[in-house]
C-alpha cells in the first residue's frame, strides 16, 4: 500500500511524509483480516527573524549595546529584547509564517558625555516584516553626534570725547582641536558669534594690537569679562 500523492495543505501549514505499519505497508492476506495502518502529520511552516545594528561610534569612543524589542502577532511568545552592539545581529528562530513582527528601539543607552544619539531608524521604514520561509531582516541604525555650542564675543568700549569710530581685532583661539581659531573685527557694542564649537571647549580671546588712538589719546590696556578670557564651551 502507498500514499504517493498528498492533499494540498493548509496555507502555511506542510503535510510530512507518511509512515505505514507494517513499515513497508504490505500484509499478507489470509482468512483473518489484515490491515494497514497509514499515519500522517503535519506541522506548522516556521522562519527565522533576524536583527541587525548598524552604528559608527565616530570619535564618542561609544562601545556599549542598544536594547531593541521585538512584538509578533503569533499568539505565542514571540516577543522579547535582543542587545546589540555595532555590527551585531541576533536571530529568532521558530516564528509561523505569516507572521507579523515589529521592531521598536524605544530607549536610547547613555550617551558619552558631550555627545547626543539619534532618532533610531529602520529598514524596512516601520521596522515591521512578514515572516516566511525565507528569513525576514530588520535593520537598526543608530548615529551620534558631537554637542555643539557657541562663543559670543562683545565690544564695550567708550570713546568719550575722542570720537574714535574705527574698529578693534580681537583674536579667538579653541582647544577642539579643529579650526576655531580666528579673528573678529568689533566697533564699540558690536559683537559676533561663533558657531559649531563642540560642548567641552576651552577658548581664549585676546586683543593684540590696538588700532590708532585719535592724536591726543591713549588706548588702555583692555580688560576681560571673565578676566582671564577664557570660557568653556
Amino acid at each position: 500500500m502507498t500514499e504517493p500523492t498528498l492533499p494540498t495543505a493548509p496555507d502555511g501549514w506542510t503535510f510530512g511524509t507518511p509512515a505505514f505499519n507494517p513499515t513497508d505497508g504490505i500484509v499478507t492476506i489470509s482468512e483473518t483480516l489484515a490491515e494497514v495502518t497509514v499515519t500522517n502529520t503535519i506541522s506548522r511552516d516556521l522562519g527565522e527573524l533576524k536583527i541587525s545594528k548598524v552604528f559608527d561610534p565616530l570619535s564618542s569612543g561609544f562601545t556599549g549595546t542598544f536594547a531593541i524589542n521585538y512584538d509578533c502577532d503569533d499568539g505565542i511568545a514571540h516577543d522579547g529584547t535582543v542587545t546589540l552592539a555595532a555590527g551585531g545581529s541576533e536571530t529568532i528562530s521558530g516564528i509561523p509564517t505569516g507572521t507579523s513582527c515589529t521592531v521598536t528601539e524605544p530607549n536610547l543607552p547613555t550617551a558619552p558625555t558631550g555627545w547626543t544619539f539619534g532618532t533610531a531608524t529602520f529598514n524596512p521604514i516601520d521596522g515591521t516584516v512578514t515572516i516566511s520561509e525565507t528569513l525576514a531582516e530588520v535593520t537598526v541604525t543608530n548615529t551620534i553626534s558631537r554637542d555643539l555650542g557657541e562663543l559670543k564675543i562683545s565690544k564695550a568700549f567708550d570713546p568719550l570725547t575722542s570720537g574714535f569710530t574705527g574698529t578693534f581685532t580681537i583674536s579667538y583661539d579653541c582647544d577642539d582641536g579643529e579650526t576655531h581659531d580666528g579673528t573678529v573685527t568689533l566697533a564699540a557694542g558690536g559683537s559676533e558669534t561663533i558657531t559649531g564649537i563642540p560642548t567641552g571647549t576651552m577658548c581664549w580671546v585676546s586683543e593684540g594690537e590696538l588700532p590708532t588712538a585719535p592724536e591726543g589719546w591713549v588706548f588702555l590696556g583692555p580688560i576681560y569679562n571673565p578676566k582671564n578670557g577664557a570660557v568653556t564651551i
